[in-house]
């Protein structure tokens, strides 16, 4: 016990320091150091909140989701924790546990503990905190000097999740490796509740003048036989109504299900099964997802869906998150890129929201929190969206030239391609600049972290990124 509280106070010492000095908002670091003096230190505190923890899983989403749950909680005056700056590892849920408790160890009393969870980690979290509701979203190729082919994630999750009994499994049925996992859960276990929920979309989808080669994100592989997986209706890559004309592997009617009416540059309207309607102020077909599952959740907990639908008129979204800005009078929207779907999702929108019309900013790092390889951005098709446009591209970042080297070989006019040796450089040009339309930011998680400080030396209110 001594060193359960020594273990605390340092943590604590550690967050308020880490605070005064202005070196990062205290969401891991807390949490590391303690974990080295007391490794038990997150079964100590999940001991507290049992049958209270709420898991959300997946390569993309997971921020937003558990924002969406966590917005509608703090609406509703509900009390809960939640990792809400995004550190999702072991470290980060402990850091979230000590600001949230005394210097004994004894966290307040709370209705729920919301979870952001790395995919890494999530068999651990599921273990330790056994949750009583567990989100999962999608399976995406992500760092694969991390975590390996999406088939060696599905069959970890498959394990620790065998491990559960009571736990509700909401899940994403449009997503062929989540759907086949679940499949797979239910052989074993039939008593547990799942509820499945599926996205359409009545909107016109891409433009087909790529010159590109077959990306592989758009070969989905189907997880049972390994064949090519037939997709209809599709919404994201790799997402839709699917079948198998192999083994036979199709993904039946969802228990809930939604069609996105209309989006625009703002907002976004889901219409559902049972003939209500949803709408956010967030963007991107990708977010639909998001708003379903975050939905179909806090109804599951026995709240009201009117109230639900009341929080999201209030909803931001979290930093680099499609978040529009402005710095000294530039307007930038900053979306975070860090695999190959997720950027071809945030281009999509992109121009489907008529955002690439002038300028685009490309911030690429190879960090360890960003994944070492970078090769993934050539299953990125660029030239689908990019090729037509006479736009100019800015590049920025440990691997700019990497980056530019991709946008010539999607066509695009070298002569368009300016390439900056740091994003303050590049941050000042825009600026000075002073163009009258939004400029774009896709950048990966390290150098999103670099933008936030940059922003904050500027004079931009950091609510922006730690509300």
């Amino acid at each position: 016990m001594l060193r359960t509280q020594f273990a605390i106070i340092l943590a604590k010492i550690i967050f308020t320091l880490t605070r005064f000095l202005g070196r990062g908002g205290g969401s891991a670091a807390p949490g590391y150091y303690s974990i080295k003096i007391q490794p038990i230190l997150l079964n100590y505190f999940a001991n507290q909140f049992l049958n209270k923890s709420i898991i959300i899983a997946g390569t993309n989403g997971k921020t937003t989701t558990s924002r969406l749950i966590s917005h509608y909680f703090s609406q509703s005056k509900v009390k809960y924790i939640h990792n809400r700056q995004g550190s999702n590892l072991e470290r980060g849920i402990v850091s979230t546990c000590i600001q949230n408790c005394n210097i004994f160890g004894k966290i307040r009393n709370i209705d729920w503990a919301v979870w952001e969870v790395d995919e890494a980690f999530l068999p651990k979290a599921i273990s330790v905190l056994i949750p009583t509701k567990i989100i999962l979203l999608n399976i995406f190729r992500d760092q694969m000097d991390r975590y390996g082919e999406v088939d060696s994630i599905r069959s970890t999750w498959l394990e620790s999740l065998k491990e559960l009994n009571e736990t509700e499994i909401i899940y994403n049925n449009d997503d062929p490796q989540i759907f086949y996992l679940v499949e797979q859960l239910k052989q074993i276990s039939s008593n547990r509740k799942y509820t499945s929920f599926s996205v359409n979309s009545s909107l016109e989808q891409t433009p087909q003048n790529s010159t590109d080669l077959l990306s592989p994100i758009k070969l989905v592989i189907c997880p049972k036989c390994k064949s090519i997986l037939k997709i209809e209706n599709q919404t994201l890559i790799g997402q839709g109504k699917f079948k198998c004309e192999s083994c036979g592997l199709n993904n039946s009617i969802a228990t809930v299900q939604a069609k996105i009416s209309d989006q625009n540059s703002t907002s976004i309207t889901l219409e559902m099964n049972n003939g209500a309607r949803l709408k956010s102020n967030i963007v991107g077909q990708f977010n639909a997802y998001n708003l379903l599952a975050a939905k179909i959740l806090i109804e599951s907990l026995g709240y009201s869906e009117s109230s639900f639908d009341q929080s999201l008129a209030s909803f931001k979204s979290a930093f680099g998150r499609m978040e529009q800005i402005t710095v000294s009078g530039q307007e930038f929207l900053l979306c975070l890129i860090k695999n190959p779907t997720g950027f071809n999702e945030t281009l999509k929108t992109l121009f489907q929201s008529e955002y690439l019309k002038n300028n685009l900013c490309l911030i690429l790092n190879d960090r360890y929190a960003d994944g070492k390889d970078v090769s993934w951005i050539w299953d990125v098709p660029f030239s689908q969206f990019l090729s037509d446009q006479n736009i100019k591209i800015f590049v920025a970042g440990d691997r700019a030239s990497d980056m530019a080297l991709r946008c010539k070989y999607a066509n695009i006019n070298e002569s368009n391609i300016l390439i900056f040796n740091n994003i303050t450089d590049l941050i000042n040009k825009l600026i000075s600049t002073q163009t009258d339309s939004v400029i774009p930011i896709c950048a990966t998680y390290t150098a999103t972290l670099e933008l936030q400080n940059h922003f904050g030396k500027t004079g931009v209110k950091k609510e922006y990124w730690t509300e």
